[in-house]
C-alpha cells in the first residue's frame, strides 16, 4: 500500500489482509514499535519520528526484508507504507525476484488538501506526534520528493495499480479488490 500521508493505507492494508488472509506490515507501525523502546536506536527513531523525517532506507529496508524472510512460499502479506523512497523500492523488487515473489504494489491516489484536515483530526484523536501541524507539512514534501518516485519505479515496473482514495473506506477497499482481481 502506497500514498501521501493520511491516504488510507493503514486502514486498507487491513482490510485486504483480513480479506485474503495475509498478515500485514506496517512500516509505521514497525518504526512506532522501535520509537517506544529506551534503546539508542530507540530513541534516534523516536527524534526522527517526531520531525517528520523519513528513516534510513536501509533502516527500512533492513526491517521489511526480515519479515520477507520470514515468510514461507504460500504465506501472503501486505505491505503498508513500505518501500517510501526509490532506493527501498528497487531493493524490494530485488529482493522479491530473488526470493521467487510476485508482488502488486497499490497506490492510493488522493489529492493532498483533504489530507491536511484528515491528519489533523487524526491528531486530536490518537495523539500522534507525526501528526502535529508543523511535522505534517515535512511528511508531504517527503512525500513528493522521495515516495513518488518509488511509485513511478513500481508503475516501469508495471507492477503498479491506481485507485482512488477519494471515496468512503468501503468503496476504495472495493475499488482495491477490483484492481486487484479478488472480486
Amino acid at each position: 500500500m502506497m500514498g501521501p500521508p493520511g491516504s488510507g493505507k493503514g486502514t486498507q492494508g487491513k482490510l485486504l489482509a483480513d480479506k485474503i488472509g495475509a498478515q500485514l506490515y506496517s512500516s509505521g507501525a514497525r518504526f512506532r514499535e522501535l520509537s517506544a523502546e529506551a534503546s539508542f536506536l530507540g530513541k534516534k527513531v523516536k527524534s526522527e519520528i517526531d520531525m517528520g523525517g523519513l528513516l534510513p532506507h536501509w533502516l527500512a529496508s533492513f526491517l521489511y526484508e526480515q519479515t520477507l524472510f520470514s515468510l514461507e512460499p504460500g504465506d501472503g502479506i501486505v505491505f503498508e507504507g513500505a518501500c517510501r523512497t526509490l532506493l527501498e523500492a528497487e531493493r524490494f523488487e530485488e529482493v522479491a525476484a530473488w526470493l521467487g515473489r510476485s508482488y502488486q504494489a497499490i497506490f492510493i491516489d488522493v489529492q493532498e488538501e483533504p489530507l491536511y484536515k484528515r491528519l489533523t483530526q487524526r491528531h486530536a484523536i490518537e495523539h500522534r506526534a507525526d501528526d502535529a501541524a508543523d511535522v505534517i507539512k515535512s511528511r508531504f514534501t517527503n512525500y513528493r520528493n522521495d515516495t513518488k518516485p518509488a511509485i513511478d519505479f513500481f508503475r516501469g515496473q508495471g507492477t503498479l495499480v491506481t485507485v482512488s482514495g477519494e471515496d468512503t473506506i468501503e468503496n476504495v477497499h472495493q475499488s482495491i479488490l477490483k484492481a486487484l482481481k479478488l472480486s
